[in-house]
């Protein structure tokens, strides 16, 4: 394999990714961003890079004037026209050109001139840097180091193996090309924020959407990071307890296999994932909001007042809620549904500062702002025609109860499983009539809370960190409640007396109290039907949010111990013990065998043919080529060449008069039809993760370069192909799959027969082969030779 050549891809990726999430925006947006401190700079840039784009692509789109020509003019002339006007690189340049044409200047001196002012700008903009980051730099310098191992946590399964690990990813691909098409929409109207991003990334840059697809997610996940530690630094008192949680969240290993699912989507390019970071984010700007309320001016709100309007832009924590939200619904409606359960918690801790004057209409009408500018396209789109893409209805029936197909099917049945609805309707068939003595309904309540614990807490984590996290969340719970009534009491003496109000003396009981409540609250919808509420959203995609802020709950004891040692300690001993602390539980992990394993991908075809694809598109000329083999090789030639499906091949070859009309033919042949799809996990240095997980899939789940497959022969050529619902599902199925190859690889063996000295075998390996034939497009082959 040509590693280097995907290594480049990644690198490049990685570039293009940072300049277009941080840099770009910075630009553009350079005046109003100027004296922001940096978590609003992160915050903004991320939010408004997706949204921008996403607005922009798809406002084109309905408006029909969607191109690349046009989205790479828009994209660039924006960011140089910014550039020149805020950083002088106009017209002081042009003067010194004239002073060359003018022969009053040399142009060693025109280029020394330049460098000097550039290396002055760098010493200046490295001088301010360094000195705003006084005391934060240890800080600084951990933060990154847990970014960087997330990014080689969640990017080595593609790095390892180059395709797909989500059969979705394949459709998002497909979405993507539409775009590039200059069609919006195509398969009905669906959050596109994501895709959008993607294809302007694909556009504005010599860069492939395959690859993009293949190595986003891994370096997106940074954001996820961050973001969780900005929500730490609100809700501690100890601006590094966040940090802890992090490095519990990237090291401690997962005991269910819908667990190990819901870690292993941040390593594919999705769109819930893409924005799930909202789920942090939102309560971040939420929470900054309620607390800096009371400080701000007390006039009532109006919202018809044109100055009234600018508050949504100046208060910088309402901007970033707004900007967040609709960047969450642009990309994905389960994310907002995350980060709205988030937000819930919040306003219920701060409930008494909700109805302050002009609180309440501004979150309101924020909320108003935000959906307005993420589904405005949407419904421009509606009213132009578009019906709704097939997976909304889909959302919609989960949301209703008709349906209630998770994620786990994949999942081994064993008593780990905590999605089974066999309990859970046997439970429910067994609840006490209304008209029962009171005795019994206690206990039937005392019942159902235990089931839902063992289905919830221990299901998750097993009987040991089931309980243990249970106990934990009760405990912080009563101690939030304990420090709030505690000071409520003292206040309120001191007011009586006329005195100032009392500081906590643990400064964030409320951030305490919100991280546990959300742990409940996120549970109560991974199993809503045990406490007979709604399901809103599929019970596997609450997993991660759960894992996440559950070592946000276990993170709160070390807060508390960092609270009582501030005092006694100066910052300068306590952050050092901070990252003790953090790499304390990395080891812990280690030493105790609780360390995560590496995540799986849902294999769909050979390695192999994932690098004869690249060099198909390299080195043959655009178009003149054509790929016979199942779907997967599709949207990695779909930019330079052509594609046909084997099922549709197959049944043409009926035909004596089919014919293919390019010059290049290659034959994309399994001779062990892999097991579509199974789970695959990767492998790499026991610093970054252990081989685990596998025994939790079951028979489906195999660590690479193990390969679960079938085997061809002329007895299963012969056998009928069954058709599944719809024709991508055909070769979904093992036993369909291994029908199909079978018939291909006979119609290669009498192909090759007739026509021995115009195709070659270009590689072969036990698994896989590639057959070429290289025809005249004045006279093609006929294809259809083979017989039923």
């Amino acid at each position: 394999m040509d590693q280097g050549y995907w290594v480049i891809e990644y690198v490049k990726v990685f570039l293009v990714y940072m300049f277009t999430m941080y840099l770009w925006p910075s630009v553009v947006f350079s005046k109003h961003l100027s004296g922001k401190s940096r978590a609003y700079r992160f915050c903004f840039c991320v939010n408004m890079s997706v949204l921008v784009i996403s607005t922009g692509v798809l406002v084109l789109g309905l408006v029909n004037l969607l191109n690349q020509v046009l989205v790479m003019v828009l994209f660039w002339a924006v960011f140089i026209i910014q550039l020149v006007r805020n950083y002088d690189l106009g017209l002081s340049r042009f003067k010194d050109i004239k002073s060359v044409l003018n022969k009053t200047m040399s142009v060693r001196r025109m280029f020394l001139k330049w460098n000097s002012f550039n290396v002055e700008k760098l010493k200046s903009f490295t001088s301010r840097w360094w000195s705003s980051t006084k005391g934060r730099r240890l800080e600084y310098l951990f933060l990154c180091l847990i970014i960087a191992f997330a990014i080689a946590y969640f990017s080595i399964n593609a790095l390892e193996v180059h395709c797909y690990g989500c059969g979705d990813e394949y459709v998002h691909h497909s979405w993507i090309y539409s775009l590039s098409q200059g069609k919006i929409f195509v398969k009905g109207i669906y959050p596109e924020g994501m895709h959008c991003y993607i294809y302007v990334l694909g556009t504005a840059f010599p860069i492939s959407f395959y690859s993009l697809l293949l190595f986003l997610a891994g370096i997106h996940v940074s954001v996820y990071i961050v973001s969780a530690y900005l929500l730490g630094r609100q809700l501690f008192g100890w601006r590094m307890s966040g940090m802890l949680a992090i490095v519990g969240f990237l090291t401690v290993e997962q005991v269910v296999a819908d667990c190990v699912v819901g870690i292993s989507r941040f390593a594919w390019t999705l769109p819930q994932e893409f924005a799930l970071y909202a789920v942090f984010m939102a309560p971040y700007a939420l929470v900054g909001f309620f607390r800096q309320e009371p400080k701000r001016r007390k006039e009532r709100f109006r919202p018809l007042k044109l100055s009234s309007w600018r508050a949504y832009f100046s208060d910088r924590y309402l901007f970033i809620l707004i900007t967040t939200v609709a960047v969450s619904i642009s990309a994905h409606f389960y994310a907002t549904i995350l980060a709205a359960f988030a937000c819930i918690v919040v306003v219920f801790v701060y409930f008494r500062r909700l109805f302050r004057r002009g609180v309440f209409i501004k979150l309101v009408t924020g909320g108003l702002i935000a959906l307005l500018i993420a589904v405005a396209p949407m419904v421009g789109a509606f009213a132009e025609g578009y019906p709704l893409e097939g997976s909304l209805y889909w959302a919609m029936s989960v949301m209703s109860g008709s349906s209630d197909k998770t994620d786990s099917s994949h999942a081994k049945s064993s008593s780990n499983s905590a999605f089974s609805d066999k309990d859970e309707s046997s439970y429910e068939s067994t609840e006490p009539s209304e008209n029962k003595e009171k005795t019994k309904q206690m206990s039937s309540l005392t019942e159902k809370a235990k089931h839902f614990v063992s289905r919830t807490y221990l299901g998750l984590y097993g009987e040991q960190r089931g309980k243990l996290l249970f106990l934990v969340d009760v405990a912080v719970v009563g101690f939030s409640f304990l420090i709030l009534l505690c000071h409520g009491i003292i206040n309120f003496i001191r007011k009586r007396m006329n005195k100032k109000r009392a500081r906590y003396l643990f400064k964030a009981p409320e951030g305490y109290l919100i991280i546990a409540l959300t742990v409940a609250f996120l549970f109560m919808q991974y199993k809503p039907r045990l406490l007979g509420l709604p399901s809103v959203i599929s019970g596997p995609r609450v997993t991660s949010s759960i894992d996440f802020y559950s070592m946000f709950l276990y993170a709160c004891a070390f807060d508390v111990l960092f609270t009582l040692l501030r005092p006694l300690l100066k910052e300068r001993f306590l952050k050092p013990l901070s990252v003790l602390a953090c790499g304390g539980i990395y080891f812990f992990t280690q030493y105790f065998g609780i360390f995560h394993g590496f995540l799986h991908f849902e294999l769909t075809r050979y390695p192999v043919a994932v690098e004869l694809t690249k060099e198909i598109v390299e080195n043959m000329p655009s178009y003149q080529y054509t790929i016979i083999s199942t779907t997967d090789e599709l949207y990695q030639v779909i930019e330079g060449g052509f594609h046909e499906e084997w099922i549709d091949f197959l049944e043409k070859r009926r035909k004596a008069t089919y014919t293919i009309p390019t010059s290049y033919l290659f034959f994309f042949i399994e001779k062990h039809p892999i097991h579509y799809v199974h789970h695959n996990f990767a492998s790499g240095p026991a610093w970054l993760g252990a081989e685990k997980y596998v025994e939790l899939f079951g028979i489906t789940g195999v660590r690479y370069p193990t390969i679960l497959h079938g085997e061809v022969s002329e007895e299963e050529a012969k056998k009928d192909l069954g058709y599944g619902v719809k024709r991508s599902e055909t070769a979904s199925k093992l036993k369909n799959r291994v029908i199909l190859e079978s018939k291909a690889y006979m119609w290669y063996k009498e192909f090759s027969e007739m026509y021995p000295n115009d195709g070659e075998v270009i590689y072969e390996d036990d698994d896989f082969m590639c057959y070429c034939v290289h025809q005249n497009e004045f006279s093609l082959f006929s294809l259809g030779i083979m017989k039923d």
